[in-house]
């Protein structure tokens, strides 16, 4: 190789480190604006008041699921979970009541089920087969809620 042809590899490697520097300034930017946007959904999130529909069978369901499994933990936003249990009334269109006799089925009664329902979103992708399996019974709850 000449000195020349070294001096043109040189300076297109120059080049090319000034290209990287600019692309990672730029994706430094573009992930600061990604964490931003996540923190913002994250405020986003829907707060259930006390005595909501939500919120209510999120804490039935945690209490019959500590009951029937020793080791179940809590979840550390109650309020992730009361979202589901929304989504399972206005677009699944699910009554509340149904939800509650569900939940009291699945862990009082259901050999099984209680073993898999872990969290309101298990429910809510098993409740076809779980509803059927219980005959589609429905049983007033209320006032255990």
């Amino acid at each position: 190789m000449n000195e020349y042809t070294i001096k043109m590899i040189v300076d297109k490697l120059s080049d090319l480190d000034r290209q990287c520097d600019l692309i990672l300034q730029e994706l430094a930017v573009i992930n600061d604006k990604l964490d931003k946007k996540k923190k913002e959904i994250k405020k986003i999130t829907k707060q259930y008041e006390e005595g909501s529909a939500p919120k209510e069978l999120t804490n039935f369901f945690i209490e019959l699921c500590s009951k029937a499994n020793t080791r179940f933990k809590p979840p550390v936003n109650i309020n992730d979970w009361a979202d589901v249990f929304r989504k399972m009334m206005e677009i699944d269109k699910i009554p509340e009541d149904e939800i509650a006799a569900t939940i009291i089925w699945v862990f009082e009664e259901s050999d099984f089920w209680h073993k898999v329902i872990l969290s309101p979103g298990s429910l809510r992708k098993h409740y076809a087969k779980i509803h059927a399996q219980r005959g589609g019974r429905v049983r007033v709850v209320k006032d255990e809620l």
